[in-house]
């Protein structure tokens, strides 16, 4: 590593200062920009929760969310080692940050330039092929690949500034992302992928998504008076928050990937339904604090059913399972735990609807539902990791 000498002790060899940071501190600063980007984009969602504002939020997140997902990658390389990839690095924060605050569409100028921005970030991504191409040459032909569609995708995305918000908007949007996220299965086997890397990354950023949900509860209380605040939903939120951190981390990081290659890309985009729902999460339960302000006279609650907290829960539950299924579980441990998840996200379901056949529906009501269920999948999981070891016979 080269550096400058530290001063040492007397005998003691001479210490060298790291020219640059580390790449592992690096990654953790560029996680930073999500954090508030998923922040601004839950602030909105929490405004427009309807069928529009859900569309929205799954565009406006599968933008960021596929930004992180290559970059993270290219990381995982080595490649972004230079002064010029550590610029362009910086740049892409300051664009994601940009398309996160534009996307608040209660200002349709703002969110006309979303596409133009979001372009800009894939002309940073196409850059950092082009420098991977110089490292790598090896796999020149594999990132000239990406590279391209990046550029190809970044073309439609300013093409959609003139475009108002007919519903065929979000298709052309739809149509850059897939072009940009689905690349030709000889590309994707020619890049290297680093399985302890890629599981370390996937397993922060899911720390932040749900550090996003307190976040969200201590944003919507500071935004009502005490006395409106129902602190009770405070220990519910962090039940809710732990069950779901415990039945991810139980498994999904100490298995690990597959060796094969279609159930390594199957277990990385399956994270991206869990992280979408995970936001949804985190605004339903920010509702919990204040849910008297969310209610009509009658009583009646006025979001649609996919604020109902039970919906992303029990989409979290079943992405967790299908993860651990491609993952590097064993085969049978995981259809195991898989049946559970399924049993479990089933109860959710039918709790829900019995609670919404009532006269009046109770998000806290309904929050206390999730966490219940959310200890005995816990419970249930727990029971079948630690299943005694069958005893070998006596003449083996």
């Amino acid at each position: 590593m080269n550096g400058t000498p530290a001063p040492a002790g007397p005998g003691a060899p001479p210490r060298l200062i790291p020219a640059a940071p580390e790449q592992s501190w690096l990654e953790l600063f560029y996680d930073l920009v999500f954090v508030a980007a998923i922040v601004v984009m839950s602030t909105t969602y929490s405004n427009y929760a309807g069928l529009d504002g859900v569309i929205w939020l799954a565009l406006v997140f599968s933008m960021i969310w596929f930004t992180w997902l290559t970059t993270t990658l290219l990381l995982g390389t080595g490649l972004v080692t230079t002064t010029w990839t550590r610029t362009l690095l910086v740049t892409q924060m300051v664009l994601v940050l940009t398309v996160a605050i534009a996307s608040d569409y209660s200002h349709e100028d703002n969110s006309r330039a979303v596409g133009p921005l979001f372009a800009a970030v894939l002309v940073t991504l196409a850059l950092f092929f082009r420098a991977a191409r110089r490292a790598r040459p090896d796999l020149d032909v594999a990132y000239r690949g990406y590279g391209l569609r990046c550029l190809l995708s970044a073309a439609v995305f300013v093409a959609t500034a003139a475009i108002g918000w007919p519903w065929w908007y979000p298709l052309l949007w739809l149509a850059g992302l897939l072009l940009f996220v689905a690349p030709t299965r000889s590309e994707q086997r020619r890049l290297p992928m680093d399985s302890h890397h890629t599981v370390h990354r996937f397993g922060e950023f899911t720390i932040i998504m749900l550090g996003e949900v307190f976040v969200k509860l201590g944003i919507t209380a500071t935004h009502e008076p005490l006395d409106q605040v129902d602190l009770f939903a405070l220990p519910l939120a962090t039940a809710v928050v732990f069950g779901i951190w415990w039945l991810y981390f139980t498994d999904v990081p100490a298995s690990g990937l597959s060796e094969r290659h279609g159930r390594r890309m199957a277990w990385v985009y399956l994270h991206f339904p869990m992280h979408l729902s995970l936001v949804a999460a985190a605004v339903a339960l920010a509702h919990t604090l204040v849910a008297e302000a969310d209610e009509t006279d009658t009583g009646q609650f006025e979001f649609g059913s996919i604020q109902y907290i039970v919906i992303p829960v029990a989409a979290i539950l079943l992405a967790i399972g299908l993860i651990g299924l491609v993952g590097g579980t064993p085969r049978e441990l995981a259809r195991q735990r898989l049946r559970v998840f399924l049993w479990a996200a089933a109860a959710l379901v039918i709790a829900e609807a019995v609670l919404l056949g009532v006269d009046s529906y109770d998000l806290e009501t309904s929050t206390v539902i999730v966490a219940v269920v959310l200890a005995l999948t816990a419970r249930s999981i727990r029971r079948i990791g630690a299943a005694p070891e069958p005893v070998p016979d006596a003449g083996t």
